[in-house]
C-alpha cells in the first residue's frame, strides 16, 4: 500500500490520531510501522523513508470532509450545515434555536429561515467520528485561522460549537463571568461531571483527588485513557457506567484547578 492509499484509509477509519497506550495502536500494512520522537509523539513511517504525521492525517480528513469556507457563502448566510448525503448548505436562520437536524437526514431552518444557493452541490465524505448532525457552524465574527479551523474540522467531527459565535449573537463585555451560562448552556454535561465526582467521593473521600501524588501527570494520563477508549468505540466507563467524556472533562477540570492554585501560590 502506497503512502496516499494508507493516508486516505487512516483518515477514513481512525476517529482520532493514536496516542497513549501503544498496545492499542492500529495495525499497519506491509513495511509501514509506528515511530516515536523524544516527546512520545507518533508518526507512521515506511522503510523507503515515506512518512505520515498527525498534520498529514488532519489535512486528509479536512479534504475528505470537504467543508466550504465562509468566503464561498452567499450574502446573508448565517449558518453552514451538511446533510446525511454529504452535501453542504448555507442558510439564514433568524431563530437562534435553529437550524435543527431532522430524522430524515435534513435540517429545518426554522421560522423565517431559508436555505441559500452558494455552494454548488459540494459534497463531503464521513470519516470515522464525523457526523452530519454535528456539522452546524455559525458565521464567525472574526477571521478564523485556517490551520486552527483544519484541526477543529478534522478532530471534532466538524462540531460548530467549537467555532466563534455567530455575528447575530450578543457579546457581553462585563468583567464578571456569567456563571449562569454554565447552567443554561450545558446542564447535562455538568450533571454527568457531578456524577463522576460523586462516584469518586463515595469510593475515596470528598476532595481526595487533590491529595493524589503527581496529580497533574496522573490526571493527564487518566484523561488520555478515557479519550483512547472513546477512539476505540467505547462510550461508557466499565467501572462507573458513566460517559468517558464526563471522566475526561473531570480530569481536565482537576488539572485546571491545580494549575490555578499553583499560580495563586506563586503570586
Amino acid at each position: 500500500m502506497n503512502r496516499e492509499e494508507l493516508l486516505t484509509k487512516a483518515a477514513m477509519e481512525w476517529p482520532a490520531w493514536p496516542h497513549g497506550d501503544r498496545a492499542h495502536y492500529p495495525g499497519l500494512p506491509g513495511s509501514w510501522c509506528w515511530q516515536f520522537n523524544g516527546a512520545g509523539e507518533a508518526s507512521v513511517r515506511h522503510s523507503k523513508h515515506s512518512i505520515i504525521t498527525l498534520q498529514d492525517w488532519l489535512a486528509e480528513r479536512e479534504r475528505l470532509i470537504n467543508r466550504p469556507g465562509w468566503d464561498e457563502a452567499p450574502e446573508g448566510a448565517t449558518v453552514l450545515v451538511q446533510d446525511n448525503d454529504g452535501y453542504w448548505h448555507f442558510g439564514r436562520c433568524p431563530d437562534p434555536d435553529y437550524p435543527q437536524a431532522k430524522d430524515n437526514g435534513n435540517w429545518e431552518s426554522g421560522p423565517g429561515g431559508k436555505w441559500l444557493s452558494g455552494v454548488s452541490r459540494r459534497k463531503g465524505k464521513f470519516p470515522a467520528g464525523h457526523s452530519w448532525t454535528l456539522t452546524l457552524e455559525r458565521r464567525p465574527t472574526e477571521e478564523f485561522d485556517s490551520e486552527a479551523r483544519m484541526t477543529v474540522i478534522a478532530t471534532n467531527g466538524n462540531d460548530g460549537l467549537h467555532y466563534p459565535q455567530s455575528s447575530g449573537g450578543m457579546k457581553f463585555d462585563s468583567e464578571k463571568p456569567r456563571m449562569d451560562l454554565l447552567l443554561a448552556d450545558m446542564p447535562r454535561a455538568l450533571t454527568e461531571v457531578g456524577k463522576v465526582l460523586t462516584f469518586g467521593a463515595a469510593k475515596y473521600a470528598p476532595g481526595n483527588w487533590i491529595h493524589v501524588e503527581n496529580a497533574e501527570q496522573r490526571y493527564r494520563a487518566a484523561g488520555l485513557r478515557h479519550d483512547l477508549a472513546l477512539s476505540m468505540g467505547e462510550q461508557n466507563d466499565s467501572e462507573t457506567g458513566l460517559h468517558h467524556l464526563a471522566h475526561e472533562a473531570c480530569c481536565v477540570l482537576f488539572r485546571l484547578e491545580l494549575a490555578l492554585r499553583k499560580k495563586e501560590a506563586i503570586q
